[in-house]
């Protein structure tokens, strides 16, 4: 990873996989942020970078159905405003009809990509670790996605145990599951409240909800965060993507653009977006 070379399976923005060489197989990557700043996009668009690719990815979602989840990755791949137009109800029935028949040669794509969506909001670390068996085994998965770790329900025997205690045991069964199946596991984590209060900051380590585990288990730990509140334009925000951690090589942060519209990230080192972000900073 030092030198920029992809050694793991890719993520689909270039300026990420130059800092960690792709998503090693056996790694437990961490993705964190705080609640509403996008790491459920974010993690959907590598997902549908891997399976428009012919990669096949297993996605375990605890707060979205495999419905929503096919929706976002529908309105990221089209050029449609399905966000405001469809899912949020501003557009008429004509209207609606118009967008989608837009949308319509996505469509057939969307539903031949293997992604396998397990939107079971019950599973313990365990049962996770069954499913994605039988995903690599039937299906030939290569990533496996949890969205988002903190939701993963305690085992039976951790149901009267403190939080950080079934915290702990989750993340360790995500890391062995990782190790066994020979795969990265990329889980979502959200940060703590303090990072609100006073000034944008770049998040720590230790804001990590829950932190000791989290950060212990983990190979890699991601931050997407809004680094300055004001560089935004119309559906498009620019935000930060900080590695503060990495076992395998080197830290360090990149750029993102979020359209928000279209459920989208782009790579904020691309020279257009590069362009764009400084444009809107030189008018600060």
């Amino acid at each position: 990873a030092h030198s920029g070379k992809q050694v793991g399976v890719p993520t689909g923005i270039r300026s990420l996989d130059k800092i960690l060489g792709g998503l090693r197989g056996g790694q437990l990557i961490t993705l964190a942020a705080r609640p509403a700043v996008g790491k459920s996009a974010l993690a959907g668009n590598i997902a549908e970078f891997l399976v428009m690719s012919g990669i096949p990815v297993g996605f375990f979602s605890y707060e979205m159905t495999s419905d929503e989840l096919n929706m976002r990755m529908l309105c990221s791949l089209s050029d449609t405003n399905l966000v405001g137009d469809i899912l949020n109800g501003g557009a008429d029935e004509q209207e609606r009809l118009r967008i989608i028949a837009k949308a319509g040669a996505r469509i057939a794509d969307v539903s031949k990509a293997p992604l396998e969506i397990v939107d079971d909001a019950s599973l313990t670390v365990d049962q996770i670790r069954s499913h994605a068996r039988r995903l690599v085994r039937d299906k030939g998965v290569k990533l496996i996605v949890v969205d988002y770790m903190q939701l993963v329900k305690p085992s039976p025997s951790d149901s009267k145990a403190q939080r950080y205690v079934q915290v702990g045991n989750i993340t360790a069964g995500l890391k062995q599951m990782a190790m066994e199946l020979k795969l990265p596991v990329l889980g979502l984590a959200q940060v703590n409240r303090e990072t609100d209060r006073g000034e944008p900051r770049r998040p720590r380590l230790s804001d990590l909800r829950e932190s000791g585990s989290i950060e212990q288990d983990s190979d890699v730990v991601m931050f997407l965060y809004i680094d300055d509140p004001r560089v935004v334009e119309g559906p498009k925000m620019a935000l930060k993507l900080f590695v503060a951690k990495n076992r395998s090589g080197r830290v360090g942060e990149t750029d993102m653009v979020f359209i928000r519209n279209k459920i989208r990230f782009e790579d904020g080192r691309h020279p257009l977006n590069l362009e764009w972000i400084n444009g809107v900073r030189a008018k600060l």
